[in-house]
């Protein structure tokens, strides 16, 4: 369903990463790249503890509030339109970690629960996070030199289509994840030689990807600073330390 249905504004605000579709309207608003939903159930409702962005000196961990993580990088309209896919992630994400913390603690917690989430506005989420993850921070990498934005931006707010085996693949970790309940989630984005080739969001034993392009080809994602992202719960002291987990096999 797309997210957009009126008419194109015929208009462009600097700073949207959308600006070039010329369907802005509004102001700059302060937008979460990693939606604000996810940071504030990866926290306590009140900070979070945050690894490995690319402001941070590498093995550092800060407390901080989710308003503090947004950037202004979309106008109020483009905005307002992604706000069904950050609660999509956010169920998606609370699901996940919940029946993690299940396995780990071998008791059933929360007994029998059943939860459907739309695949589409899923990968859509994730197009969003790593769009935004370019616009956000200079230092991350570019998209692929070869990806068609307007395609991309047609697909994300107005229901166009994707390229064959672009898009959404869902993984489970073969070799298990050693348990740690400090843990909430970790982001990577796919660096390969300078450019995004997709971005993942691990939580508990499943990898959520986004490719652009086939993801057979055993390629590896560079999970090293400043394409990595580590949060943790803020009840917990631990460093947080190395990768959680690699795109490819």
């Amino acid at each position: 369903m797309p997210l957009l249905t009126d008419a194109r504004t015929g208009h462009l605000v600097p700073g949207c990463f959308a600006a070039f579709t010329n369907d802005c309207s509004g102001k700059l608003s302060n937008e979460h790249w990693l939606s604000e939903g996810i940071l504030i159930g990866a926290g306590d409702g009140t900070v979070v503890r945050i690894g490995g962005p690319p402001w941070q000196p590498q093995g550092r961990v800060d407390e901080l509030s989710p308003s503090s993580l947004g950037s202004k990088m979309l106008c109020e309209r483009h905005d307002h339109a992604l706000s069904p896919l950050g609660i999509a992630a956010a169920c998606t994400f609370k699901t996940l970690d919940q029946f993690y913390l299940d396995q780990i603690s071998r008791e059933d917690i929360s007994g029998s629960e059943f939860d459907l989430i739309s695949g589409e506005q899923l990968e859509r989420w994730l197009l969003k996070m790593i769009w935004g993850a370019t616009a956000a921070f200079p230092t991350v990498p570019p998209l692929r030199a070869n990806v068609d934005r307007k395609m991309l931006a047609n697909y994300l707010f107005r229901d166009g289509e994707l390229p064959a085996d672009w898009g959404l693949y869902v993984k489970g970790l073969q070799t298990g994840r050693a348990s740690n309940p400090d843990q909430s989630l970790s982001v990577g984005l796919e660096n390969i030689d300078g450019e995004l080739w997709g971005g993942s969001m691990l939580v508990g034993g499943v990898e959520l990807c986004f490719s652009f392009g086939s993801f057979d080809r055993g390629r590896r994602c560079d999970r090293g600073p400043p394409t990595q992202c580590d949060i943790s719960r803020p009840s917990r002291h631990r460093q947080l330390q190395g990768c959680s987990a690699q795109l490819g096999s």
